[in-house]
């Protein structure tokens, strides 16, 4: 009916307390449990097939070419249930995600092939959070209402979420062109499966009773994080978008282009609505993507937001 597939790369700490929040004390029947290691160190490599060793539920599989993408390609590959749910490494179940998972795939309409649950922060110690629905959305949380959505992009994000196998194979899986490598924040593999899969006509499903807790490490909290995270996020919607074959317009090319002077003269605006610099940044990675597409196709950012962004340092 089910597997649950976690990849991971050099976290074996996160993927302990994960399988642990998944699979401890729970005394009734439990769905395969399947760990991918995406090509971790040899220090790592051998804490991360402890971690699994602990579990009769869980087997473990490794891929020698890291990707986020590519780890969970070898997860589909590995599966023979006839669904699949992805939790990222560095979230921590609820005690009644699995059966909340289990009911849902077994009531879902056949139509169905998406299900997104809830993803909640959890925050370090002594942190405190004052960030706006932008900055939420880039540190994948959502909070979506349970039931049918009418624009499935929406609430649908990696680290919780549930594919039918066969309609995930049917589209492509998961591009190894997206998603993370290493430490660069280009994503939206899982994105671009969801928009393939909408124009195949499948329906989407939100449970927001399948809850997790999403690790928010302090640096994530940095505007230095946030202006890089949004000029990645801008790169990998050009990229999903060329992709699909889908040429951006003139009109829509020039209100981008106008965009980014009036966001650059309100980027020190304090408003946790409307997040200006974020947006900024989104829209330049957006169209430095769309112009090296057809320019410089093989070169990498021009623009580093890290470098650039004159207050990347002030704290929230």
């Amino acid at each position: 009916m089910l597997t649950i597939a976690i990849c991971t790369h050099n976290r074996s700490g996160d993927l302990a307390e994960c399988l642990q929040s998944l699979l401890g004390g729970r005394e009734r029947a439990m769905p395969p449990v399947l760990v991918v290691d995406s090509a971790s160190s040899e220090s790592e490599r051998l804490k991360i097939a402890a971690a699994a060793a602990q579990w009769p539920q869980a087997s473990l599989i490794r891929v020698d070419r890291p990707g986020l993408a590519t780890a969970r390609n070898a997860a589909l590959a590995a599966t023979r249930t006839d669904w699949i749910a992805y939790l990222d490494d560095d979230v921590v179940a609820a005690d009644d995600w699995v059966d909340e998972a289990l009911h849902v795939v077994r009531s879902a309409p056949p139509g169905c092939a998406i299900i997104g649950g809830r993803v909640d922060p959890i925050y370090a110690d002594g942190q405190s959070c004052h960030i706006g629905p932008r900055w939420r959305q880039l540190l994948s949380l959502t909070q979506v209402e349970s039931g049918t959505a009418s624009n499935g992009k929406m609430g649908i994000v990696g680290a919780n979420v549930i594919f039918r196998r066969e309609a995930l194979l049917a589209v492509g899986a998961f591009s190894p062109q997206l998603g993370r490598v290493g430490k660069v924040l280009l994503s939206g593999e899982e994105k671009l499966a969801v928009e393939c899969l909408l124009k195949q006509g499948a329906a989407v499903l939100h449970n927001g009773r399948m809850r997790v807790g999403h690790k928010i490490p302090p640096e994530r909290l940095e505007r230095r994080w946030a202006v890089r995270r949004a000029y990645w996020d801008g790169i990998t919607d050009q990229k999903i978008r060329r992709m699909q074959g889908e040429p951006i317009g003139l009109a829509e090319l020039l209100k981008l282009l106008a965009s980014l002077p009036v966001l650059g003269l309100a980027y020190f605006v304090p408003s946790p609505r409307q997040e200006f610099f974020l947006r900024f940044w989104y829209d330049t990675g957006y169209l430095r993507e769309l112009f090296a597409s057809v320019a410089l196709p093989n070169d990498e950012p021009a623009l580093s937001p890290e470098l650039t962004d004159k207050s990347a340092s002030r704290a929230l």
